[in-house]
């Protein structure tokens, strides 16, 4: 008798543990994940920067959207990062870790990458340090928001059209200003890095709207190239 109730206690407490994990996996294949809601964290080791980004066990949809917001590369804080390498798990990270089976870890995993500031090219400077050399060593600030970029005339006017499509449709009249300010830019060739990585994450969040993914996420594809 003992026995059987035993028995049933388990089974029962089995159920629960499985409905729990049901109920979890289900609030995640629900989930629409974005930058906004997987922020990075920055860890600098052995003079190499880093990114964490926790999630748990069952959390299979978040960690494919980690892998396909940041396993290439991307746009935080107005800086963009090039993504080197990557892995699902920190722990899984270098060979000489042993495995640990603790439950924590089984059920608390970390998003790990290793990546690279990516800085703009400066074309006729050498980038030394903080500062920029140029001609005979005349020093120049390194700030890369501040330098305009050079666009060619292809991908100038390919930009402007997927603006003006952007700017004719149903959006937030905030964005549109943000977008004739960016047009203007173009014009007046006063377009910075700053202004451009301030641009591709606003688009970002219009990118998840139905109607505008190809459209939003080709324009965002164009201001990365020349950026």
């Amino acid at each position: 008798m003992e026995v059987f109730i035993l028995i049933l206690i388990c089974t029962s407490i089995a159920a629960i543990v499985l409905r729990v994990i049901y109920l979890l996996k289900k609030i995640d294949s629900e989930t629409e994940y974005s930058y906004e809601n997987t922020p990075p964290n920055f860890t600098e080791e052995n003079g190499s920067l880093y990114i964490t980004i926790p999630y748990y066990a069952w959390q299979t949809k978040k960690l494919a959207a980690i892998n396909k917001l940041y396993s290439k590369e991307f746009i935080f804080d107005e800086k963009r990062y090039i993504t080197k390498c990557h892995w699902d798990d920190k722990n899984n990270a270098t060979s000489d870790i042993v495995p640990k089976n603790s439950l924590s870890e089984r059920i608390f995993k970390n998003y790990y990458a290793l990546v690279d500031l990516a800085f703009p090219t400066m074309h006729n400077n050498t980038i030394i340090g903080n500062n920029n050399f140029i001609g005979n060593n005349n020093k120049i600030n390194n700030n890369p928001s501040i330098h305009t970029i050079s666009i060619n005339k292809t991908d100038k006017d390919e930009i402007i059209k997927n603006i003006n499509s952007l700017i004719d449709s149903e959006i937030d009249n905030s964005i549109k200003n943000e977008l004739k300010n960016f047009k203007n830019d173009l014009s007046t060739n006063n377009v910075t890095h700053k202004k451009c990585n301030k641009l591709c994450l606003i688009l970002e969040k219009l990118s998840k709207q139905a109607p505008y993914v190809n459209l939003v996420t080709s324009l965002i594809n164009l201001l990365r190239t020349i950026n």
